[in-house]
C-alpha cells in the first residue's frame, strides 16, 4: 500500500541528487503510481518554480514539477486550512 495518494500535500525533506531546489520544497503529488530506476515512485507539482519540468505527459504546471522518492516526502496541511488559520490570526 502506498502512503501517499496524487493530491496529497508533501514536503520535500531532501537534498535530490538531481535537483537541489527542491529540498523543504512544499508541493502537491499529482502522479502517485510513477516507477524510474532511479528509486522516484510520484511526481510533485510543487508551488514554487524550482527548475523543474512538466512531468512526461505535461500533469503539471511547467518549472514546478519533479519527479522524487517519496521517502523523502511529508504531509503537510493543505492551503486552505493554511490560509484559514492565517487569516483568523490577522482578524485576532
Amino acid at each position: 500500500m502506498r502512503k501517499y495518494k496524487k493530491g496529497d500535500r508533501v514536503e520535500y525533506k531532501n537534498l535530490a541528487f538531481d535537483n537541489s531546489n527542491v529540498a523543504d520544497e512544499i508541493g502537491t503529488i499529482i502522479v502517485d503510481n510513477y516507477n524510474s530506476d532511479y528509486g522516484h515512485d510520484c511526481l510533485v507539482e510543487f508551488d514554487n518554480d524550482i527548475g523543474g519540468h512538466s512531468g512526461d505527459n505535461d500533469e503539471g504546471k511547467y518549472g514546478h514539477c519533479w519527479y522524487v522518492d517519496s521517502t523523502y516526502l511529508i504531509l503537510t496541511k493543505p492551503k486552505s486550512i493554511i490560509y484559514t488559520k492565517l487569516t483568523e490570526a490577522a482578524n485576532g
